[in-house]
This record gives C-alpha cells, structure tokens and sequence, in this order.
C-alpha cells in the first residue's frame, strides 16, 4: 500500500488562512514552521505537516496522539507500532505526503528547476551524481534538463526511504537497478519520485487534496 498526497500551498499565502491552518499542527512543529525566515518557505513546511495529518487520519491514526522522533540520519518516523511509514516533499508551490506500509522516500522538484543554467553549470551537477550508467542515459537523451531532474528526483527519493541523509552520496545511487520507484508529473510541472524498498502491485494512489488547505 503505498498513498499518496499532494496540495498547491498558494491559499496559505494568505494571512488569516495560515493562522487559522497552523493550529491543527502540533506546537513542536510549529516552532520548526516558524524558524523558517521566508513565508513561502513557512507555507511549504506547514503544507506537508496538514497533509501528514490528513494522511493519518485517513489511516484511523488520532494525530493528536501521535509522536514523532528522528532516526540517526535525520529520517522522522511514527513512534507507534502502526505499520505505516511516511516521507514529506515540497518544491516552490507544491507540497506531497506519501504513507506506505513499508519504508518510503518521496521527492519533487519542478521540471524547470535548472533553467537558466549554463551547460557547464549542468555538466558539475551531473558529474557529482550519475553513475556512468545514467551519464549514458543522460546523453542518449540528448542531455535533456528534465532527464537530469527525473535521475535527481530518483536518487533523493532513494536517500529519504533509506533514512542516511547527507552521509550518502548521490553518485553512489544507481537509480537504473537499486530500489523500486515510481515517477508521475504533477500539474504538468512538477516531477515527483517515490521509491520503497519492494515492488507494490497496487502502484501509488494519488489524490489531490489542495481543496483540504
């Protein structure tokens, strides 16, 4: 089982909606929402905690009873014996939550996300993170910026499903054989990646839930 959520954050922008929204999230995670100097960045934070919260609930999970805690690397985790596993994502103005019953990693990035770049700025990036298989890929695809964004997406998916952060590097990541994942492009902009550690036959439920902020 592995589901899926995502919201545009564009209604928190407005003032009285972001109050009354960060209410429903617990104090300790609004004290991290608001050490965020930026709104936009305030937003995407909060936007992934409701999700959160709509996605438990859903699972018959009280939020209001649930606590969290961080693994070594960082990874946050349900200190419950539910079964169920969850990864959050945000980019620019698009939020995701994805629960499964196994361990699960989530990323999202807009597709023009290096637009703008110089091709030498483009050829650092791929250089720290394709394996020679994916440089292979990579030019078979006539060294296509969303191709790069698609690996990207993969390799940081990989990362939060594992739960080791910084400690591992994205070159290491051979997004061609390791992992399951599952890839969609949400509202024609935004490629997302979902990676678990086994093969759902079910695939991934999406749902979008921007009416819920």
């Amino acid at each position: 089982m592995v589901k899926l959520y995502y919201a545009k954050i564009t209604n928190l922008y407005d003032e009285k909606c972001f109050e009354e929204k960060i209410k429903q999230v617990k104090e300790k995670r609004q004290v991290r929402i608001f050490e965020y100097c930026q709104k936009k960045d305030r937003c995407r934070s909060l936007a992934a905690s409701l999700l959160l919260k709509m996605a438990l609930e859903r699972e018959g999970i009280c939020y209001d009873e649930v606590c969290f805690a961080q693994k070594t690397g960082g990874k946050p985790y349900l200190l419950l014996q539910s079964g169920l596993f969850f990864s959050l994502a945000h980019a620019q103005e698009m939020a995701v939550c994805v629960i499964a019953d196994q361990e699960v990693g989530v990323d999202v990035e807009r597709k023009d996300r290096l637009t703008g770049k110089k091709e030498e700025q483009k050829l650092k990036i791929a250089k720290k993170m394709l394996t020679p298989e994916e440089w292979k890929l990579w030019k078979k695809e006539e060294y296509r910026t969303e191709t790069l964004i698609s690996i990207w997406t993969k390799k940081e998916s990989y990362v939060k499903m594992t739960g080791r952060g910084l400690t591992e590097k994205l070159m290491t990541i051979d997004t061609l054989s390791n992992a399951f994942y599952q890839q969609m492009l949400l509202d024609d902009m935004y490629i997302l990646s979902v990676c678990t550690a086994l093969v759902d036959e079910g695939g991934v439920r999406i749902e979008n839930m921007s009416n819920y902020l």
